[in-house]
């Protein structure tokens, strides 16, 4: 009796509860005494059940219908009290164009009511279930939801577009859409995953089987539609190349999204996965065989600048490289191997068949390419260019290849193979294209060299230094990209040049007097070509068109720009009768090469009717110049002995004749020796000019020099720009960034002297890592360490201008040293063997204990050899060339100077 009276003592308070429920005034107590009341009206109805008054019955009746009404009120309101996206604090609506790329999936927080709410939603879910009000519960629930997934899928900037807004739509505002909204499908995942999870945990159990399914597709339906329409949509774009990747994108995002269609959408999986996915698959496979069927079809006329890689090349490339990012993908979709007529050997045909079609369609592709660049390389006019162009493209290819894991695991190693065959095909047609004329000219071999004539000798000589410079200044604003073979086409073109070259000269060195370039000028120019127009070598797109190339003198006088430009001007002033120019600074300094980079311009060789030059000895024989200027004129020396005779030769000759007399290196100061040249040379025409170089001011001012250019030290700044552009040339950009700080160092140690910067970068071009530079760097002044740098066998000592700065050496210790080769040290006059101790015997034992070569090349004033050199050393070879004095001594005269030659098992002085 006492339980019956508690349940009816709490149906009457919860109907109080019921009548006179404001949400308002219960808000902090939540709704949990209203769930009571409910709780208790029901207890009494059940506990009651056909005994209770007809007028209790109605009250509670009434009183649980009105609680149906405020629970679901409630309900509405709770759902209601979350409805705006969140964000994080650095987010921004993805529908903003500009920055939707910025977005993290995190960037938008779709977060649940708080499980305190979700367990006030289910507490009325429960309560409204009994009865046949859950119906109201899901449309309440369907309706708030739905409302706040659409705001959050307008916040993801995906429009709704039709098949024709698709159609009509610019492809670049097309492709804006697409990824956005390949950006929106991880959010979208997440979205529906919560929405699934919510409604579980809502209405699980609740109502019919399915209910919380029901809930679900109810509130996501509009947004899902919505969203897959437009990826239905994208399947009837114009299937065109640039478009394949998007449509990849879209197959592959739907693709992963398949098994969450499975559990929350079975029709509109079915949908997706028998509609959407299998066209977007067939878009894929149109696109890729129009863009094979376009490959070969492509006729832009336009070509290359200086051979340089082709737009259809990098754009080939980069497609072939993406569709190798979509391997697995691609592989899945692609299942019919391409049909085409394979020109290539059996053996490779067969591993072709065992590929997958889809790197078969890959490799026909790049065969296509191929195709294609072939065709347009017999567009130019030039056979070197076409040469170059096709060099260039297919190496281009082969590395983006080799660069490309993905995209190499694709490819054959058989048709990896025959591109880089394809290469080295077109390097050396290219070469031999452009150096065959070049090179003929020093190939005598058809000739009877015996019938030719010392002015056919020069001619030759000159044709080749015309035709090189042509080519080096065409060919040095071409540019070669790949290092490696950049690196490879320099050194076989410097080895052809420098042996033709040097071999040619040498043979006839008695027809020359001093060249225009020494093999050290062509070397360096050589490894000048392929570095375009720019600085770090990259071309502009203008290269052919833009600034013409320096010279390949220029190189040498780097930093000496503004004394060029004043030495070229005062040489074609016209001031009227024969004036004198000097150049004057110490040696070394680069008067010689300025010099010459001033009298071999065009400017010079078009003023001047004749232009002579002749090498001034410190013991000045006036003779000797006079013969020399008349060979320089004549071609031949004359058979005259007497000075009077000579010069007026030289008077005739140059009568009327406005010339130029380069008179290099002189040293004498004494003012009578000139006077008699000076009076036969003022019968050349008004403008006449003589360009002296010399070590001393004074003689300037003795020859009355109307100027005179006084050369300083080079620029810290310009120092190193000389030294440089040697060391690092061939070199790739890692290679600079490792070892400029140590070069600069290096750099500064020259002083700011030429020729120390030129020898010392010219060394550097061997050294290869940052320990080698440092080990320079550390004894760089001391002989010694030069000596082992050189090496433990061979030795060399080059002057790389052919203006050796020094004027006597002393070498003091070369211990394992077997071979030496001394060339272009035109300065040096006196070989000092340095001797601590002991007999003149013991010391060459101790200084060159182990040499058995010895040559010597153009070294003009060295006088003599050391005596310990020819009396003890084991030497069984020695060659001199173009060494005037040292043939004069050991040649011409008789005695015991040419015994001690002659007692060298194989000597030659030429």
């Amino acid at each position: 009796m006492e339980g019956s009276d508690n349940v009816e003592v709490a149906f009457q308070s919860a109907l109080n509860t019921i009548l006179l429920w404001d949400s308002t005034v219960a808000a902090g107590e939540g709704i949990s005494r209203l769930l009571l009341a409910v709780d208790d009206v029901r207890r009494w109805m059940e506990s009651t059940a056909g005994e209770a008054a007809s007028d209790d019955r109605s009250k509670a009746d009434n009183a649980m219908s009105s609680a149906m009404a405020l629970l679901k009120r409630e309900f509405e309101n709770i759902l209601n009290s979350d409805t705006a996206p969140r964000y994080s604090t650095c987010s921004s609506s993805l529908s903003d164009s500009s920055s939707y790329e910025l977005h993290d999936e995190d960037d938008m927080d779709y977060d649940l009511p708080s499980p305190e709410t979700i367990s006030d939603l289910r507490s009325i879910a429960v309560r409204m279930n009994p009865g046949g009000y859950l119906g109201e519960c899901v449309e309440v629930y369907s309706s708030a939801r739905k409302a706040l997934v659409n705001l959050y899928f307008n916040e993801l900037g995906v429009k709704r577009l039709s098949t024709g807004d698709v159609r009509r739509m610019e492809w670049q505002l097309l492709d804006l859409e697409i990824k956005k909204w390949i950006r929106a499908v991880k959010r979208v995942r997440i979205i529906f995953t919560k929405e699934w999870r919510l409604c579980e945990q809502v209405f699980q159990g609740l109502g019919n089987p399915g209910t919380d399914s029901t809930c679900f597709r109810m509130a996501v339906k509009d947004a899902a539609t919505h969203f897959f329409d437009f990826a239905y949509a994208i399947t009837n774009i114009r299937p065109s190349p640039e478009r394949l990747f998007r449509t990849l994108d879209i197959h592959e995002a739907l693709s992963d999204l398949l098994p969450y269609l499975d559990v929350l959408f079975s029709s509109t999986r079915i949908q997706v996965a028998e509609v959407v996915i299998p066209r977007l698959s067939e878009v894929v496979r149109e696109i890729l065989q129009r863009y094979e069927d376009d490959l070969l079809l492509e006729v832009s006329p336009e070509l290359a600048p200086g051979g340089a890689i082709h737009t259809l090349t990098i754009y080939a490339m980069k497609y072939v490289v993406w569709i190798s990012n979509y391997e697995q993908t691609l592989t899945r979709l692609i299942a019919i191997k391409p049909e085409i007529d394979w020109e290539i050997p059996t053996a490779e045909l067969i591993k072709l068949e065992e590929r997958t079609p889809l790197e078969l369609h890959l490799i026909w592709i790049l065969e296509k390419l191929r195709f294609k660049l072939e065709d347009k390389s017999k567009h130019y006019a030039n056979v070197s260019l076409a040469n170059f162009f096709m060099m260039n493209n297919i190496q281009y290819v082969v590395g983006e290849i080799l660069t490309c894991p993905k995209l190499r695991g694709m490819i054959t190693n058989d048709f990896l193979t025959r591109l880089t065959k394809t290469v080295q095909q077109a390097a050396t047609s290219y070469e031999r294209a452009t150096f065959e004329k070049v090179l003929s000219c020093l190939r005598l071999e058809r000739l009877k060299v015996k019938g030719l004539s010392k002015s056919a000798f020069k001619k030759r000589i000159k044709t080749f230094n015309s035709m090189f410079e042509e080519v080096h200044k065409t060919q040095v604003k071409w540019y070669v990209p790949d290092f490696q073979l950049r690196k490879d086409l320099r050194l076989s073109i410097t080895q052809n040049v420098l042996s033709a070259y040097g071999s040619f000269t040498e043979q006839h060195s008695n027809v020359f007097g001093r060249l225009k370039y020494t093999p050290e000028d062509l070397e360096a120019a050589c490894l000048e070509l392929f570095e375009g127009d720019v600085p770090g070598g990259k071309p502009s797109e203008t290269a052919v068109e833009s600034k013409p190339s320096a010279s390949i003198k220029d190189t040498l006088i780097r930093g000496r720009e503004e004394d060029k430009d004043t030495l070229i001007s005062k040489l074609l002033s016209s001031d009227g009768g024969l004036s004198v120019i000097s150049v004057v600074g110490v040696g070394g300094i680069g008067k010689t090469a300025l010099a010459e980079v001033a009298y071999n311009c065009d400017e010079a060789t078009s003023h001047f009717d004749k232009i002579i030059r002749v090498d001034v000895t410190e013991h000045f024989d006036q003779v000797q110049v006079a013969k020399a200027i008349v060979k320089n004129l004549e071609g031949d020396a004359p058979n005259l002995a007497e000075l009077e005779s000579v010069l007026c030769r030289i008077s005739r000759l140059i009568a009327n004749k406005r010339f130029l007399l380069v008179l290099d290196d002189v040293w004498t100061g004494d003012k009578s020796k000139w006077e008699a040249f000076l009076n036969a040379l003022r019968s050349g025409a008004s403008g006449s000019k003589i360009l002296v170089t010399a070590r001393n001011e004074m003689i300037a001012k003795m020859m009355s020099s109307a100027h005179t250019i006084q050369l300083g030290q080079l620029s810290r700044q310009d120092c190193w720009s000389l030294f440089s552009r040697i060391a690092f040339s061939g070199r790739s950009k890692e290679e600079y960034e490792q070892l400029k700080d140590i070069g600069r160092k290096i750099a500064d140690r020259c002083k700011g002297s030429p020729i120390a910067a030129k020898t010392v970068g010219r060394l550097m071009r061997f050294k290869n890592t940052a320990q080698d530079w440092q080990d320079v760097l550390d004894d760089i002044w001391e002989w010694e360490e030069a000596a082992r740098d050189i090496g433990n066998k061979d030795g060399g000592i080059t002057s790389t201008d052919g203006r050796g700065g020094v004027q006597s050496s002393a070498i003091s210790v070369f211990p394992k040293l077997k071979k030496l080769t001394v060339s272009y040290m035109r300065n040096w006059e006196e070989w000092d063997v340095t001797v601590t101790g002991g007999a003149a015997g013991e010391a060459a034992i101790e200084i060159m204990p182990c040499l058995r070569y010895l040559k010597l090349s153009h070294c003009d004033k060295l006088k003599m050899l050391p005596q310990p050199l020819l009396q003890m050393t084991p030497l069984n070879k020695l060659r001199i060339h173009g060494c005037p004095l040292l043939q004069q001594r050991y040649q011409e005269e008789r005695g015991e100077d040419r015994m001690k030659i002659s007692d060298i098992p194989k000597s030659r002085i030429s």
